[in-house]
């Protein structure tokens, strides 16, 4: 039989004999000394097993909730442009070029897959580490390729031709070149050229 210590004076005595104990020997502390055993009553088994599994959900939710902080976030390609937008300026109607480098700022491959342009006096030619693309001119280029991968750090230069005499232009002009890729927030960034063509 378990034995609990009488909360008045501290004999041990049968768990069943308590009360009986405290009437008999502690008449006047019955009442402070029934709350004092009442209290130092073990909870039951059932209650105790409500308690472990609170315990054991919290465990679980805070070693879920590190998992996603302390995770690195997934590799990915990012594509950067620099100059994202480029003015020639007042021009007379001849050939202008300018170099807008192509960067992948991500922790994957990135896949340079397609290259257009949105009118065919604008033209592009993507170079990556001594390879040259095909040159790609208006909204659906007529060429074969197989796409090109920068490393990740790994930069390359895309060189955009504009040619005013094509319509011929005059006055303000805004071209657009748009590179697609895989990257997984950005599939297709816009490169804007504008200018004033001289008549």
């Amino acid at each position: 039989m378990p034995l609990e210590r009488c909360p008045v004076c501290g004999v041990k005595v049968k768990s069943e004999n308590l009360s009986r104990h405290i009437k008999k020997v502690h008449p006047d502390a019955k009442e402070g000394a029934d709350k004092k055993a009442k209290k130092s009553k073990r909870p039951s088994p059932g209650g105790r097993k409500a308690v472990y599994a609170v315990l054991a959900i919290i465990i679980i939710v805070v070693l879920v909730a590190s998992a996603f902080v302390l995770l690195p976030a997934a590799e990915e390609p990012k594509i950067g442009v620099t100059p994202s937008s480029y003015d020639f300026g007042t021009i007379p109607r001849e050939l202008q070029t300018v170099r807008i480098e192509v960067r992948n700022d991500g922790e994957a491959n990135l896949e340079i897959t397609w290259i257009r342009t949105n009118c065919n006096c604008t033209s592009a030619v993507l170079r990556v580490g001594g390879r040259t693309s095909p040159e790609f001119i208006g909204l659906k280029p007529q060429v074969s390729w197989n796409g090109e991968t920068l490393l990740p750090g790994q930069h390359g230069y895309l060189d955009v031709m504009y040619d005013p005499t094509y319509v011929p232009d005059s006055g303000p002009i805004a071209r657009a070149v748009y590179v697609q890729s895989n990257d997984p927030n950005r599939s297709e960034v816009q490169v804007t050229i504008t200018a004033y063509v001289t008549p």
